[in-house]
């Protein structure tokens, strides 16, 4: 049911809002917040997000403040949480790694010509960091040494998705309408995932799902969310119901697969993947969602 899990968003319009999964209210909006939001799960979850005058606040469900994390030089625009550190990106061309036990800055990640534009970790001992960029690349990272280990090309467009999966799977959206499939050990493209049926296919968002069967969705500039089949390359299923650019799309595994949608109408959606119909529609922001974030309850 729907009771089953906890349910995020954020927006231009400054608010961080907790939604009721039941009903489609609104349980809690934090005002204050800039866009930049992520979940670390576990028996008490904590939530990450974006501040005024460029913090990072780290809160449990229930408000209680657990850290605010200072040293940033911008507001910070995402983040990635990963037991014991995250990584944050800001308007500009580098990524910070931080310390969630100290609250201080490890890394800076410095390599991309132009603003980077979205951050990516594949967990494991280290975690391996992607990046995408306005530069047109995806650079991964060794977060040992804060090193560029390779430079992936073939986009002809600033780089906003960037997906790492187990098993060496590297997936990219850009806003030259294009998914790439790479092979993360040599930077050579498997797959390249283009709808020429598309009237503005700029590829905002993507979601692969962790487990099988393998899924991969973009959210786009049309305003709609596509489901790839990763074999033949062909969109599978279009799910219709934005009105502007889908910006964020999350998948929450589980049985069944859950698919949430933000979008600049300001509207969080939920969706069945199976049928492409709209399960629920979350109406309260007031202006454009940046970013949707899911975790199951425990």
């Amino acid at each position: 049911s729907s009771n089953e899990y906890i349910l995020f968003s954020d927006s231009w319009d400054q608010t961080l809002i907790q939604w009721n999964t039941t009903t489609g209210g609104v349980v809690h909006s934090y005002s204050n917040h800039q866009t930049g939001l992520s979940i670390l799960a576990g028996d008490s979850p904590t939530i990450f997000s974006s501040f005024d005058n460029n913090t990072i606040r780290q809160f449990y469900l229930n408000g209680t403040i657990i850290r605010n994390y200072t040293g940033a030089l911008t507001n910070i625009v995402d983040i990635v949480t990963l037991p014991g550190t995250f990584f944050s990106r800001g308007l500009n061309k580098y990524i910070l790694q931080w310390n969630t036990s100290t609250g201080s800055i490890i890394r800076n990640y410095t390599g991309h010509t132009e603003l980077v534009r979205s951050i990516s970790v594949l967990p494991g001992t280290p975690p391996i960091l992607f990046s995408g960029s306005d530069d047109n690349s995806v650079l991964q990272w060794d977060t040992t040494t804060g090193k560029v280990v390779r430079n992936y090309t073939g986009h002809t467009g600033s780089v906003y998705a960037t997906v790492a999966r187990a098993g060496g799977l590297l997936f990219s959206g850009s806003i030259d309408g294009s998914v790439i499939q790479w092979n993360m050990d040599t930077g050579k493209v498997l797959k390249n995932f283009t709808d020429l049926t598309s009237r503005n296919g700029s590829v905002f968002s993507v979601a692969v799902t962790a487990g099988s069967p393998m899924q991969l969705f973009s959210g786009t500039a049309d305003n709609v969310v596509k489901l790839w089949n990763i074999s033949t390359g062909v969109v599978e299923r279009t799910y219709v119901g934005h009105t502007s650019d889908v910006r964020s799309v999350f998948l929450l595994e589980g049985s069944p697969r859950i698919l949430f949608t933000g979008s600049y109408d300001k509207m969080v959606k939920q969706w069945n993947i199976t049928s492409g119909e709209v399960i629920n529609t979350f109406k309260g922001h007031t202006g454009a969602i940046h970013s949707v974030f899911a975790i199951a309850r425990n």
